[in-house]
């Protein structure tokens, strides 16, 4: 009967428990290749190795010492189990082609993952590209608009229009509207010419008038503006108060009315020293002139006066029991002076002890405890 060789070399396995029919027959030398198996039916198990066929416990013991190939037989039949190699232990391949084989194997399933993330990634970048082509179309009008604004753009001022420099590096600004506005040189002007206008009426030459009861109505026969001014001449009255000669009559309004003090100021120009009943020029003392009490002719600011001396005055009254009573003065100091009278008739000096408790309170001791209604004035004070 003919039979097909099985042909196994190293690198390649089959799965086991394949069935070998026995054959009577052995294949030619010539058309046998190096590999190939048979089963013979009388001679068993049969492999060509090296030119010739090799038979029974031969190629079972090397196949059996190998731990590759266990062979058994029933009813004629040989059973062929081939096992499959590892990394550690040969088989129909090699141990080390077994862990080259894995390590290509997941080397692969490493580079087909790495694939499926760069095919994620230029699908989400091939996602943006389209995105910011569709943003880059929505504004391309826009740039537009603002490209032909900005050519359109002049050194002329013109509401919700761009403004750009002239060749003299100048341009336009609107009259401002607020304080952070800028301003330009025609506003300028109307304010440095306003500004001008009322210096040119505050100090003009005052008109020469001769008081006659009432205030002026006209300023050089004109409407009276504020500021005006108006040389005395003359002695008079002036809105019920004298005036001299070179006092100044200046109005506070404009139109002022000639019966109205208080549209009128009146600067007198013969003032001296001021009396306790003319009013005028005043010099202050210091604290020595003060203290020396030699001048008569120079005055005290009332803001001053705590500064030089300070003084209180207050009464002591007698309950029948009491020798000790306290007083705050508020001076801020413990150099304090004390006068004491009686408060009745004939008004003697009365003797205590008078004890500086701190810089704002005198403790005053008494000999004795004051009768019942009793009254002492006492003054204190302090430089």
């Amino acid at each position: 009967m003919a039979t097909t060789p099985l042909k196994v070399y190293r690198k390649e396995e089959f799965r086991s428990g394949i069935r070998i029919k026995p054959s009577t027959t052995e294949p030619a030398v010539a058309t046998s290749q190096e590999g190939d198996i048979i089963f013979h039916a009388s001679k068993g198990l049969g492999q060509f190795l090296a030119g010739v066929w090799v038979y029974g416990q031969t190629i079972v013991a090397a196949a059996a010492m190998a731990g590759i190939i266990s062979i058994s037989t029933a009813n004629g039949v040989a059973t062929i189990s081939i096992a499959k190699a590892t990394t550690t232990q040969d088989g129909l391949m090699a141990a080390s082609d077994k862990v080259d084989l894995d390590t290509a194997k997941a080397d692969i399933d490493g580079l087909k993952t790495r694939a499926n993330t760069v095919e994620s990634d230029v699908a989400t970048a091939k996602a943006d590209i389209v995105t910011a082509k569709a943003d880059i179309a929505s504004i391309k009008p826009d740039l537009a608009a603002t490209k032909a604004a900005v050519d359109a753009a002049t050194n002329a001022v013109s509401p919700g229009k761009i403004v750009k420099y002239d060749a003299n590096g100048n341009f336009q600004v609107a009259a401002p509207q607020t304080i952070f506005d800028a301003v330009n040189e025609g506003y300028v002007n109307d304010r440095v010419a306003a500004l001008e206008a009322m210096i040119d009426g505050t100090l003009k030459t005052p008109e020469a008038f001769v008081p006659a009861g009432s205030y002026p109505s006209l300023y050089n026969s004109g409407t009276i503006q504020k500021g005006d001014s108006f040389r005395i001449v003359s002695a008079g009255v002036m809105g019920g108060k004298s005036v001299n000669p070179e006092d100044l009559l200046i109005a506070l309004v404009d139109n002022p009315s000639p019966s109205n003090d208080s549209d009128w100021q009146i600067v007198e120009s013969n003032r001296t020293d001021a009396t306790p009943n003319v009013k005028g020029f005043v010099a202050l003392a210091s604290k020595a002139e003060v203290e020396a009490k030699a001048d008569a002719n120079k005055a005290v600011v009332a803001a001053d006066l705590e500064k030089f001396v300070l003084a209180k005055s207050f009464q002591i009254v007698g309950d029948g029991s009491a020798t000790e009573f306290s007083f705050t003065h508020g001076f801020n100091r413990r150099n304090v002076a004390v006068v004491s009278k009686e408060a009745q008739s004939p008004f003697a000096d009365v003797s205590l002890d008078a004890q500086s408790i701190d810089a704002n309170t005198v403790k005053f001791v008494f000999d004795e405890v004051l009768p019942s209604g009793y009254a002492i004035d006492i003054e204190l004070s302090s430089k």
